[in-house]
């Protein structure tokens, strides 16, 4: 099970809630082939795990990446309109 997570209460909060169902659903059924739990947090360059992570980590198997700049953010691209276009030059 991978749990993607950014950084900030509404964030841990939800992750909390997340792993208490997943562990709770893995001791129901301990023979199912439910694998194990990572969350892979993102943060933004101004803060550090132990800021951000209220000893989550210490829980749960953490992977942390820092949150891309602006400068290095690629552009999203507009799905609506993308298969709006697709479907009229299809025809």
């Amino acid at each position: 099970m991978l749990l993607t997570a950014s950084s900030g209460h509404y964030q841990r909060w939800q992750t909390r809630v997340f792993f208490h169902h997943y562990t709770a659903i893995k001791a129901a059924h301990p023979c199912s082939d439910l694998g194990g739990f990572t969350r892979l947090l993102t943060l933004p360059d101004r803060l550090t795990l132990a800021e951000e992570d209220r000893g989550l980590s210490a829980v749960m198997t953490t992977i942390v990446a820092r949150e891309l700049t602006k400068a290095r953010r690629g552009r999203v691209a507009v799905r609506p309109r993308m298969g709006r276009s697709h479907h009229t030059n299809a025809a």
